[in-house]
């Protein structure tokens, strides 16, 4: 096992890099999460007290409990300047952790938690990690929950350098923000290209029924390899152009 930490191997190898997923899918209560992600901010200023401390939030991390811990820990609510203070103070030490832990599930919990109280700059590093595949769901997550468009940005990215399952994963991502035109674009000229047919298949109708592909046909504007895009999605999806 590699000495150097994970982001710095995934930066290097991208979705190569060689990470044991074997000791991720462990389980916690959302108290002793929420303690222990309380914890590694308050020990912020000792790196290696910080460093345990996310560990053990990692090793408790549970999807299931994930969003209530978040929302103790990250409140959008209360007084203003303390609610900013802490969501800094939380940002600060998870920037940290993402970029030297050596845990796959503290580094899957930290890019969640950026994804929570993050700004535009942690859009660069989560589209880092996010390329590999262990830990796609959650920085590809944590990038639609940015609220700054260089989170969906950099999920458009990641449309060309992610492939089958994780792919799939972005496009999900993407489908709630189909009012920018670029994000409508991608969906029909790129997300699907390359795209082996069991995935795309399987992702297609959710396409089909966030866009309305019809109009793109009737549109006389319409490239051709716009409209043999939307074909093709539309044959994936079992769809005809009329929605039958």
């Amino acid at each position: 096992m590699s000495d150097e930490p994970l982001f710095v191997r995934i930066r290097r190898d991208g979705a190569a890099a060689d990470i044991d997923p074997s000791e991720s899918g462990v389980s916690g209560s959302a108290d002793a999460l929420i303690a222990a992600i309380r914890a590694a901010v308050e020990d912020r200023d000792d790196p290696t007290a910080a460093d345990r401390a996310w560990s053990r939030a990692g090793a408790l991390h549970d999807p299931e409990v994930l969003d209530q811990a978040l929302a103790a820990v990250a409140p959008s609510l209360g007084v203003p300047i303390l609610a900013g203070l802490r969501r800094r103070r939380l940002r600060d030490s998870a920037r940290i952790a993402l970029q030297t832990t050596h845990s796959l599930d503290t580094l899957c919990l930290v890019s969640a938690v950026l994804g929570a109280v993050g700004a535009r700059e942690d859009a660069a590093a989560l589209e880092i990690v996010a390329v590999h595949p262990n830990v796609t769901l959650h920085g590809a997550t944590a990038l639609a929950n940015l609220s700054h468009w260089e989170g969906r940005a950099a999920l458009l990215r990641l449309l060309s350098r992610v492939d089958g399952a994780e792919r799939v994963l972005v496009i999900d991502c993407l489908l709630p923000f189909v009012r920018e035109g670029a994000v409508r674009l991608a969906l029909v000229r790129d997300a699907f290209t390359g795209l082996d047919e069991p995935h795309a298949s399987a992702i297609a109708p959710a396409v089909v029924d966030t866009l309305d592909l019809a109009a793109w046909l009737d549109e006389p504007r319409t490239s051709e390899d716009l409209r043999e895009a939307a074909r093709r999605i539309l044959t994936l999806a079992g769809r005809t152009a009329d929605g039958a």
